[in-house]
């Protein structure tokens, strides 16, 4: 073919000298008359692609047995996926299920609603429709707020965003009047608001607690506290009138006493002069009496302003005026603590006690102790004696009026100097405590806030 002037490339039906098959190329060579034949072993040249096909045929079966492979494992596992998936999903509907039941059937009135659809209201138990007297399923799909008296809604929303803020389980309470079919008839209400989360997003548990019963009870103790107030407004100026009015007279007796007794006294008899002294001791008594319920009466009938009191300096006062130097010796603790309250009622305090200690001390001398102690908020004002003591079987009824450990005509006493300093401790933000100790000796605690503390006294 070269001969003949071929010039191409030769695939089949061409073989060599050995009758092998090859691949050859002819070319024809002008001039010299040549030809050419350059020739490659066919099965040497598809070499390569035999092995290639034999790979990818490889490959392809493998991939095919993979495919089975991964398709039966794959198919397996998607199954048992969707059987859980399933499983999950009748759980979840079960537990829904259970939770409508649970607040359909729940003893206290609940409602539920969706904080994002304006707050309606998607459930409603029987036991809040009657206690709203609303017929079973007229609350579902109205609004929360529509039940609400006008003047509580402002604050009903304030305390539903409030609850939504706070995060799921945590209970918000507020206080509202609401009504159900009867629109002008309202019910006092404690709304219990706990916010949870569904499927369909945010929803509020809404409980609600009837307060009629103790708004009721709260009113009746209201009246009943006004009219104790008026009962002792009236009492205390009662005795304020009759302490006043009746000291006059007895004036009257005890001036006529004595004038009797500087008139005749050279010609009445020893017993006539002995029945003088005895009225004019009783009208004395009395006379006494009368201050005492007076000065009862008056405390706590005007406000004072407490103030920082300087009580060593008050303590000075007292025992000057009060105090008789050659039977008493007073020690008052330096520095005392100051007490934060009206300095009028701590001086009438501490004068009673005082005096309290001197007139029942029964030897020729004795000692009164005036210290301070101060305990978290309050500041307590100590007054002991060495004197007879109080025992402890009278220790219950020594703050009570009129009360005395010893007869009147041993010992005249009015029973109201304890009383006092209780009525006015306790009416200005402070408290007075007996301390029985045992053997001679009576201590008083007098508390009071500490200056810059407002707080009353536990």
């Amino acid at each position: 073919r070269a001969l003949n002037g071929e010039n191409a490339a030769h695939v089949d039906d061409m073989r060599d000298y050995a009758g092998n098959e090859v691949m050859a190329v002819t070319r024809f060579i002008p001039g010299v008359e040549w030809g050419l034949v350059a020739g490659v072993d066919l099965a040497e040249a598809l070499a390569p692609a035999t092995r290639l096909r034999e790979v990818l045929i490889l490959l392809a079966a493998a991939l095919g047995t993979l495919s089975i492979i991964a398709g039966y494992y794959l198919g397996g596992r998607l199954g048992r996926a969707s059987t859980l998936v399933g499983r999950e999903l009748e759980a979840r509907n079960r537990a829904e299920r259970r939770f409508v039941h649970m607040l359909a059937t729940s003893p206290p009135p609940v409602v539920a609603v969706h904080p994002s659809e304006g707050h309606t209201i998607t459930l409603a138990n029987r036991q809040a429709q009657r206690l709203l007297g609303m017929e079973e399923g007229a609350l579902s799909g109205r609004a929360l707020v529509e039940l609400v008296h006008p003047e509580d809604r402002d604050l009903l929303l304030e305390h539903l965003h409030s609850a939504g803020r706070g995060g799921e389980g945590r209970t918000t309470r507020v206080d509202i009047r609401a009504h159900g079919a009867d629109q002008d008839s309202y019910v006092d209400l404690e709304v219990a608001l706990t916010p949870l989360e569904d499927e369909s997003g945010p929803l509020m548990i809404v409980s609600l607690l009837d307060l009629t019963d103790r708004k009721e009870a709260e009113r009746a103790l209201e009246e009943r506290a006004q009219a104790l107030a008026r009962s002792n407004r009236e009492l205390d100026r009662f005795a304020y009138v009759a302490s006043h009015d009746l000291r006059a007279p007895l004036r009257g007796i005890d001036q006529l006493a004595g004038f009797i007794e500087e008139d005749a006294g050279h010609v009445l008899p020893e017993e006539s002069k002995d029945d003088l002294a005895l009225l004019r001791g009783r009208v004395n008594r009395l006379d006494q009496l009368l201050a005492g319920l007076l000065e009862y009466a008056r405390v706590g009938r005007t406000e004072s302003e407490p103030n920082e009191v300087d009580v060593a300096e008050l303590m000075a006062e007292i025992v000057d005026l009060y105090v008789p130097e050659d039977r008493i010796r007073v020690e008052v603790e330096d520095p005392l603590p100051r007490v934060f309250a009206p300095r009028t009622a701590v001086a009438l305090c501490l004068r009673n006690l005082v005096m309290n200690s001197v007139k029942h001390h029964d030897r020729a001398e004795g000692v009164i102790r005036v210290s301070g102690t101060t305990r978290g908020r309050q500041v307590g004002i100590i007054v002991e004696d060495d004197g007879p003591g109080i025992p402890a079987a009278y220790a219950a009824k020594a703050f009570e009026l009129f009360q005395t450990l010893r007869p009147r005509d041993e010992l005249e006493g009015s029973g109201l100097g304890l009383p006092i300093v209780k009525k006015a401790a306790e009416a200005h933000g402070g408290r007075v405590r007996l301390v029985v100790t045992e053997g001679r000796g009576a201590r008083f605690e007098l508390w009071w806030p500490r200056p810059g503390r407002r707080s009353s006294p536990r």
